[in-house]
């Protein structure tokens, strides 16, 4: 995948239900050649089309006069499109992201998910997956956390130092990932089952253990 070209995308949202919730901010960050192109990097505002809770403007800091006038997601898409245009999209919990684009019909060809990557290189149960947890993993700084540029920016980063390592595994594109992603998934789902039916054996015995025996009569 190092030759390979990437859209490392994010989004700032009204709230985290891609159901009722809405855009306001959107970034595309390129890769080419495994090297961040943040000078090609584009950032919009969106207007939601509703207010813009308090709540969510104390984390990514976006208030309703920030976004009077700014164009509609449809638009912003548009706009952001020769960045996106024939690139792998990149995300980190790319899914949750997907979720409110996709409801302007955005649908990319081929995607990649940062978070499944951490998960397919650092498979130990007590890691963390977050892009920070990722980012320091790999030497990256995040800046302008919680903000849609800052966070595509620092995704985009974390992206081109995880290339070689997955390289070094034998995964070179999105699709190689994604199975390895999902064979793990599998193995884990087998483990939990696994350790459920031990547990319930085990409560079993355990309780036919503590039943109080029946006395029985002496023979006369």
């Amino acid at each position: 995948m190092h030759n390979a070209r990437f859209a490392v995308i994010d989004t700032e949202t009204t709230g985290l239900d891609p159901a009722r919730d809405w855009v306001v901010s959107l970034a595309v960050v390129p890769i080419d050649g495994g090297a961040v192109r943040q000078e090609r990097s584009v950032h919009i505002l969106i207007d939601p089309g509703v207010p813009i809770p308090q709540q969510s403007t104390a984390i990514h800091g976006i208030a309703d006069a920030d976004v009077r006038g700014a164009p509609d997601l449809p638009a912003a898409l548009r706009m952001a499109a020769p960045e996106l245009a024939g690139r792998i999209v990149v995300g980190h919990n790319l899914p949750f992201d997907l979720a409110f684009l996709s409801r302007s019909g955005f649908a990319p060809a081929q995607t990649l998910d940062t978070r499944a990557i951490s998960r397919v290189l650092w498979p130990q149960r007590r890691s963390r997956h977050s892009l920070d947890a990722l980012a320091a993993r790999v030497g990256v700084t995040p800046r302008d956390r919680h903000t849609a540029l800052g966070d595509a920016v620092a995704t985009a980063e974390t992206l081109a130092a995880c290339l070689p390592l997955l390289a070094a595994r034998g995964l070179d594109s999105p699709a190689a990932v994604a199975a390895a992603y999902e064979a793990q998934q599998i193995r884990r789902a087998r483990l939990r089952r696994s350790i459920r039916r031990r547990s319930i054996r085990h409560r079993t015995v355990l309780t036919h253990r503590s039943r109080p025996r029946r006395s029985m009569p002496r023979p006369r």
